[in-house]
């Protein structure tokens, strides 16, 4: 497998949480895209951050694990600072799992449902409409079933129903679906009432959600979330000790519904079922989701896409197929082509096809829903492009806003969360897009929580829930200029310029005769990157340009580097109108190996590009 997708994997998904664009305020208006050489004529200064290098702990590391010096530089700046803890990084196995027992609440809501087993109760898995909520119904279901399992499914309409356990959607539920225990996956966290109307009517509840929790619970037969308190205090092994130092805490959805999956097995070991076939779904839901790809969601990532490039499910290979993607996956292939068309039927409509899609055994069915999510797709991007262009304006209009809070009772509910992530991106401020109904989708940048900061703003809110970085919520719309006043408020209190600032990481500096053959091969032991583990930047010090610069595509700048020594070729995505320093410059780029006919090509892509700085002065912006 050549590397060569992996610098635009890491773009793109930065893109998405808003950790890539780096930008500056600019007077009287909220920050702009910006890159620190010429473009259009402005001169604007981008701030680096180069990772220092520890001698003395990088050299053994190389050593003992054969590694190129810059490779064990990254290892070290990212806490792997001996040959054990990289080692267990590089090469992640499923042995190194934690016990799923050490779940909150697992013990709880195994014996509910082999209780529910064992009487042919009806179980319903309530499922949320994304991915990550899909998946787990997809996972879940397929286990119950083939253990006997009364199953269904009920996954909530986004437009009429909202988000997670709400009034209207367990309405719904108990009139169709007359579960006897309902198992809530991706959602449930927060939703007291719910859970106590599900009580009134004699349903038990079991709750699989990664969500912040609130002050008070609701009260279900057993909440497994993470980052809930009450684990098990029975003993660990040591493999699992290692591991539970990056912590459960950061498990998608799916990722808890894996670990129930694995707590059913391990009580139930004459189950024929091998749960490593489903873990094709695990790597869907969990790079969907965004959530960090370190720890026990690398393990699980780094197998599932294994597994997913030689899925037995029908649907995943027809929805594969009909977006061509390669047989050596990558995250960037489910966050960008996979992930987009199983989330549009639930942003523009139902769910339902989605799910359908990752349960059926029917192979004419599955083109057909492979199909009809791939137009629902087309017409996401669509609706999407529109409320954008409207959004950006608006946006460009709140002058020195620290909080941007966008609204407009026309934009489609389905695709307001892209839109907030686009504004983020955009302007690098805390962005909250309100649409129809009063229903938002907010997207933070570091050093802001947004779910801090709608706590804060409670009394003004319907209901509202989420992450640091992302969160939902339902305002009235006379509240809607309270609450930007409110958040700017907080903004104001928070958000320091030097948090408006974002920096340009960068995790070692490299001689391009360092890119040879045995860098590129130990980089692949990088993967999967993503969030929390992004693909490693380096920085190459004095080159020059050489020849003549050239805009392909109209919009990408493509030229070559020499330090003297060695010549690169270099492609700058999206920076067609800059201008290069003429004389030396530092290049910060990911390394990748491109094809020229048929020969592999060293490629640098570039993050960012300035005047050479003395030795000394390389963090200066």
């Amino acid at each position: 497998m050549l590397p060569g997708r992996r610098g635009d994997w890491h773009l793109q998904l930065d893109l998405h949480c808003q950790r890539l664009r780096t930008l500056v305020p600019s007077q009287g208006s909220p920050s702009r895209t910006s890159q620190s050489c010429r473009r259009k004529g402005v001169v604007v200064s981008r701030r680096w951050l180069i990772a220092q290098t520890e001698p003395a702990v990088v050299e053994p590391l190389a050593r003992a694990l054969r590694l190129p010096p810059a490779l064990a530089t990254v290892l070290v700046n990212r806490g792997y600072r001996d040959s054990r803890s990289a080692q267990r990084f590089l090469r992640p196995q499923l042995r190194q799992l934690a016990d799923p027992f050490q779940m909150p609440a697992m013990s709880a809501a195994v014996e509910r449902i082999q209780q529910a087993l064992a009487t042919k109760q009806r179980v319903v898995l309530y499922g949320d409409y994304d991915v990550d909520g899909i998946t787990s119904c997809a996972l879940l279901t397929r286990l119950l079933r083939a253990v006997g399992g009364n199953v269904a499914n009920f996954l909530p309409h986004r437009l009429t129903e909202g988000y997670g356990l709400s009034a209207d959607g367990v309405a719904r539920c108990l009139r169709e679906c007359s579960p006897q225990l309902l198992i809530a996956v991706d959602c449930g966290t927060s939703s007291l009432r719910e859970v106590a109307e599900l009580k009134s009517h004699g349903v038990d509840t079991i709750i699989l959600d990664h969500h912040e929790p609130p002050s008070e619970l609701p009260e279900c037969v057993a909440l497994v979330n993470p980052k809930v308190g009450g684990t098990s205090v029975a003993p660990m092994s040591h493999e699992e000790k290692d591991n539970l130092e990056t912590g459960p805490t950061a498990l998608a959805s799916v990722g808890v519904a894996f670990k129930l999956a694995h707590a059913l097995l391990k009580s139930n070991r004459h189950w024929a079922v091998d749960l490593r076939e489903h873990l094709d779904l695990v790597a869907l839901g969990t790079v969907a989701d965004v959530v960090p790809l370190s720890g026990e969601n690398r393990i699980l990532v780094k197998a599932g896409l294994e597994r997913l490039s030689t899925t037995n499910k029908v649907g995943l290979r027809a929805l594969m197929e009909i977006t061509k993607v390669p047989t050596d996956l990558l995250p960037y292939h489910i966050g960008f082509r996979l992930a987009p068309r199983l989330n549009a039927a639930g942003r523009l409509a139902d769910a339902t096809a989605a799910l359908e899609l990752l349960l059926t055994e029917d192979t004419a069915r599955a083109a057909e829903l492979a199909k009809q999510l791939h137009e629902h797709n087309d017409q996401r991007q669509r609706i999407e492009e529109k409320i954008v262009a409207q959004a950006l304006a608006q946006a460009r209009e709140q002058g020195d806003a620290r909080v941007l809070v966008l609204a407009n009772p026309d934009w489609h509910i389905g695709v307001i969360g892209i839109v907030a992530s686009r504004v983020a991106q955009e302007f690098y401020r805390p962005s909250v897009v309100i649409g129809a109904g009063g229903k938002g989708s907010c997207r933070s940048i570091p050093g802001f929580s947004m779910v801090a900061a709608l706590a804060e703003c409670a009394p003004l809110l319907e209901r509202f829930g989420g992450h640091e970085m992302a969160a939902g919520l339902s305002v009235a719309q006379a509240n809607i200029p309270r609450l930007a006043r409110a958040l700017n408020e907080i903004g104001a209190r928070t958000l320091s310029e030097e948090t408006l600032t974002p920096l340009l990481a960068i995790d070692a500096t490299v001689r391009l005769v360092e890119l040879d053959a045995e860098f590129f091969q130990a980089l692949e032991w990088f993967e999967p990157c993503g969030t929390d583990n992004p693909t490693p930047v380096f920085a190459v010090r004095n080159v020059t340009v050489r020849g003549v610069p050239r805009m392909v595509s109209g919009k990408h700048l493509k030229f070559s580097v020499t330090d003297g020594e060695r010549t690169a070729e270099a492609i700058w995505f999206g920076a067609g109108e800059v201008v290069l320093p003429k004389e030396a410059m530092d290049v910060a780029f990911t390394a990748a190996l491109d094809e020229f006919r048929g020969e592999p090509t060293v490629q640098l892509r570039v993050r960012d590009a300035r005047p050479s700085r003395p030795t000394g002065n390389e963090n200066r912006g």
